[in-house]
Order: C-alpha cells, then sequence, then structure tokens
C-alpha cells in the first residue's frame, strides 16, 4: 500500500484543518474589536465544530480505534499500547467536547453578529488542548496504529472508511 492510499492520511489530513481552526480559535479574542471579523471567525468555527470536528471524532472512534482493538496480528505489547492510547483520547474527545459546549452559547451569539461574553481562559485551555491532543495523535498514536495494522489492517480500515464515505452505494446481488 502506497503512502497515497493509506487510510491514516485520512485521519492526519483532517488534523492540519483542526489545528488551523483551533488555532483562529485561539486569536478570536484578539478580534473581539472588530464585529464583522469576529462574526465571520465565529460562523465558521461553529459551523466547523459541528460539520468536521464531531465527525471526526465519531471516525476515529468508531473505525480506526476499532480498527486498534482488533488487529490481525501485531505485537502484543504494541496492541496494548494501542488500546490503551485509544482508551485517552476517546476521554479526550470527551472532554474537548466539554469544553467546546461551555464557549459554544457565546460562539452562536457572535456569529449572529451579538454581543457575547466569551470565556478567555475557556477559548485558550481548549485551543491548547485541542493542538496538543492533534499533535500527540499524529505524532504517537497514527505512527502505532500503522504499525498495529500493516498489511491487511490498513487494507480493512480503508475499506471501512470508503464504505463510510460513500453512504449511496448500489446494492448488489449475491
Amino acid at each position: 500500500m502506497n503512502t497515497t492510499q493509506n487510510p491514516l492520511n485520512e485521519f492526519s489530513g483532517c488534523h492540519a484543518g483542526i489545528m488551523a481552526n483551533f488555532q483562529s480559535l485561539a486569536e478570536l479574542p484578539d478580534h473581539l474589536h472588530n464585529a464583522d471579523k469576529t462574526q465571520q471567525t465565529a460562523q465558521k468555527l461553529y459551523e466547523f465544530f459541528h460539520k468536521v470536528v464531531l465527525a471526526h471524532h465519531a471516525e476515529e472512534e468508531e473505525e480506526l480505534f476499532d480498527a486498534v482493538r482488533n488487529p490481525v496480528k501485531a505485537d502484543p505489547v504494541d496492541i496494548r499500547n494501542a488500546i490503551a492510547q485509544a482508551s485517552a483520547l476517546t476521554q479526550e474527545h470527551r472532554h474537548l467536547e466539554n469544553l467546546w459546549y461551555q464557549i459554544e452559547p457565546a460562539i452562536k451569539k457572535l456569529a449572529k453578529g451579538k454581543l457575547a461574553n466569551l470565556d478567555i481562559a475557556i477559548v485558550h485551555e481548549l485551543s491548547s488542548a485541542y493542538l496538543a491532543h492533534a499533535q500527540f495523535e499524529e505524532n504517537t498514536f497514527l505512527p502505532l496504529a500503522a504499525k498495529v495494522l500493516e498489511g491487511s489492517g490498513l487494507a480493512a480500515l480503508g475499506l471501512s472508511l470508503h464504505i463510510r464515505h460513500h453512504h449511496s452505494l448500489p446494492y448488489a446481488y449475491i
């Protein structure tokens, strides 16, 4: 399997966009004096979180993390490490989502051009925590997942992702 066909690249590619958007979130407090920029940024962040981040978390948990929990064959130590990391990352997803939901009412108001009391401490906590989360996935978890899923495990993950992304596959007769 070449690198362009590696299904782990889909997760890695998504992380780049997620990190850029969370960097925008971190910079949002600096732009609160500019109503137009604040509104545009808040709209973009709200849509991005609901359309991309939540779907990304679900895809990681339902496809990638499940795949590393049930590899075809791999070193037992690597499997244990991958399972422990997947569990910790799932807990981090819930924590990050909880932080978002704490600022979401203010983000929604800002997205509508209204004044809002945005908790800047939570904005910075969420931004830095998400950047650290994505960097851990990139630098530690994805390389371990590649090792655990090497070969047929990566092919199975790729097929699973393909089916997930193509809802309107034709029915086949057997």
